[in-house]
Order: structure tokens, then C-alpha cells, then sequence
């Protein structure tokens, strides 16, 4: 099953490889854009994507935010305060917020 699916995809492997944050951030980002990670269950790069922020733009300039209920106009709020001031924000959990 695993050879049929790679061939019918035109793939190697069906498993995507490591993404390595520190890597794309330095050789495939550009400041302009954002970045948007899509994660499957049980796979989390959150602590990842924290410390590198850590390193790069500083604990004061990193923002998290857990999507949920009643947290669509704080993201916005903190989207729009990141955006102008060069801070990093991570939203969690965006399929839980249909509307977006």
C-alpha cells in the first residue's frame, strides 16, 4: 500500500521530513510574510518555535495565543500591536476560529 501511495503521489516518502524552524526561518523567510506551520496531531513545534524567538527577536517580542472562545479580538488586537512593532505571534489552534 505504502509503494502504491508513493507512486500514485510521485513521492519518495510519505512521511514529510523534520521541518528544522531555525533552518526555514534563516534561508526561507523574508520579514514581509508570515509563516504558517501545519501541524497533525500529536506533533507539537510550539517550544520549538518559542525559543527560537527567544533567540531572535527576544522574550519580550513573542507572543502566544490559544485560540478559543473569546480570543478572535485579543489575536487581532495582538496581530495588529506585533505588526507594527516587529514581534513575533504565534496562534494556536486557528481551526478552532471557523470564521477566520
Amino acid at each position: 500500500m505504502q509503494l502504491f501511495a508513493q507512486r500514485a503521489l510521485g513521492v519518495r516518502e510519505l512521511s514529510p521530513p523534520v521541518v528544522n524552524l531555525k533552518r526555514l526561518y534563516q534561508e526561507q523567510t523574508r520579514a514581509q510574510e508570515p509563516i504558517l506551520v501545519l501541524i497533525s496531531p500529536g506533533s507539537d513545534v510550539s517550544q520549538e518555535l518559542q525559543e527560537l524567538a527567544h533567540q531572535v527577536v527576544g522574550p519580550t517580542n513573542y507572543v502566544q495565543v490559544a485560540m478559543g472562545q473569546g480570543q478572535s479580538q485579543y489575536a487581532l488586537q495582538q496581530l495588529r500591536e506585533c505588526a507594527v512593532k516587529g514581534m513575533w505571534l504565534c496562534l494556536k489552534n486557528l481551526h478552532l476560529v471557523i470564521a477566520w
